[in-house]
């Protein structure tokens, strides 16, 4: 991986018709940010006069998407999908006669990619590492952390992930590469494995029981919560379980996206059925059932 001196640098690097660059921010809102980066925003202009948003995602060294980094790759994985596993994918596509643009195009349904490339520590910031995106702020939009998406939203993330889990499907069948190798061990399942239930289990557990005590407190003698609250300390392992890949009968083994909810995926403001896909720091192999279950739940 490239190092530079600076963003502009970087980026002229990624972009050969870049002509100059804004200087960037933090971004905000739903869907923003995540355990893989810290995520900003900047405008850039190329030769031609063109402008141009781009959404970057920030990992500066020693920090907490960096340690997150160290324990499951979460950036690693994250650049193997950009620079690997979806180029895979696509060709795989084109190769059986989807073209590009159509319903069922996995580019048309992800973030463009410029690339990435380290920045060199100063005496005022720490070294970081950048990778580059499109913005998709000006046509889609992610529904707002108290909205909830609406019937034709959730068919249109459905079907998304469909095509996704089917490709992924298609070629394992086909016993094609995506790229990495031994793919199983590399996109092992953060979220749910038993190597981190001491770690995110017990956020996860901890989480849900503060949410269960509020709802008592809005719904006394409840017994639909106090059932809950004693299923609650199951629901982890029983999540483990169910997407875990040495659990899954091999005819029913896709690629998944690994967090897939309602903020990780945009929605085109013009309301014509179309989204974009993101955030793939934990893609791991497993059940599509599972999967579609985490994102309806």
């Amino acid at each position: 991986m490239k190092t530079f001196s600076n963003l502009e640098a970087l980026l002229k690097d990624l972009i050969p018709d870049l002509e100059s660059v804004s200087r960037p921010k933090a971004a905000s809102g739903a869907g923003v940010s995540g355990i893989g980066s810290q995520p900003e925003l900047c405008s850039v202009t190329l030769k031609n006069g063109t402008c141009l948003d781009l959404f970057l995602k920030v990992v500066e060294d020693d920090s907490v998407p960096a340690m997150h980094n160290k324990s499951a790759k979460t950036v690693d994985k994250e650049l193997a999908f950009y620079e690997k596993v979806l180029p895979e994918m696509v060709a795989f596509q084109r190769r059986l006669g989807i073209q590009p643009g159509s319903e069922f195009d996995l580019e048309k349904m992800t973030l463009k990619y410029f690339g990435c490339g380290q920045i060199e520590a100063t005496d005022d910031a720490k070294a970081k590492l950048i990778l580059a995106f499109e913005d998709f702020a000006s046509t889609f939009a992610v529904v707002g952390k108290t909205d909830l998406q609406t019937e034709a939203q959730i068919d249109a993330c459905s079907k998304a992930m469909a095509i996704f889990h089917a490709v992924s499907f298609a070629m394992l069948k086909a016993n094609k590469g995506f790229g990495v190798e031994e793919p199983l061990t590399f996109f092992e399942d953060f979220i749910y494995s038993a190597n981190f239930k001491d770690t995110y289990g017990a956020w996860h557990l901890d989480m849900n029981t503060k949410m269960l005590k509020r709802l008592a407190k809005a719904k006394k003698d409840s017994e639909d919560v106090k059932r809950l609250q004693k299923l609650t300390p199951k629901i982890y392992d029983a999540m483990r379980f169910c997407r875990g890949a040495e659990n899954c009968d091999n005819e029913l083994l896709v690629f998944c996206h690994g967090d897939f909810h309602m903020w990780n995926v945009a929605f085109d403001k013009q309301g014509q059925g179309r989204v974009k896909l993101f955030d793939f720091q934990v893609m791991c192999f497993g059940s599509p059932m599972a999967e579609m279950h985490y994102y309806l739940g």
